[in-house]
């Protein structure tokens, strides 16, 4: 299923956005492009399948879309383009398996900073001290990273 949102031409000239391909930086593209609010929330639960030929190919994970409505997509499709400096559409596809979407990315980021603020507190010399001589425990709840 492929669903696009029909209402911008597509400049012929697509040489910038060829050169994108797959190995575009979607998470950079969407702070760039400034999708924020239902956009950024569909922008960042859709992996970035690839932008060739003026169409930015997205898939979206199944749970996700309820997302998936003609103004929002409208919306991101004009952000996208004054981003990219030309116009472009925007389509999204079905896929059997969606990539590492840019909220899986900040999701990981976030567990493994809490994991390094853990690993850090438990073998800092004075709380392992604490720890020792006083039979004190630590909260893993209100260990926050920096």
């Amino acid at each position: 299923m492929v669903r696009e949102s029909s209402g911008q031409s597509v400049k012929s000239d697509n040489a910038a956005i060829s050169t994108l391909g797959s190995n575009a930086d979607w998470p950079s593209l969407i702070k760039a492009a400034g999708l924020g609010g239902p956009f950024g929330q569909l922008a960042q639960n859709a992996a970035l399948l690839g932008i060739d030929d003026g169409v930015v190919r997205l898939a979206l994970k199944p749970e996700f879309d309820n997302l998936l409505d003609p103004k929002i997509i409208e919306q991101m499709q004009t952000k996208l383009s004054a981003a990219l400096g030309q116009a472009v559409k925007v389509r999204f596809e079905k896929a059997s398996s969606v990539a590492e979407t840019p909220a899986d990315i900040a999701g990981r980021e976030r567990v493994d900073r809490q994991n390094a603020a853990e690993r850090a507190l438990g073998a800092d010399p004075l709380v392992q001290t604490l720890l020792r001589d006083f039979d004190a425990r630590i909260v893993p709840a209100s260990i926050k990273p920096v």
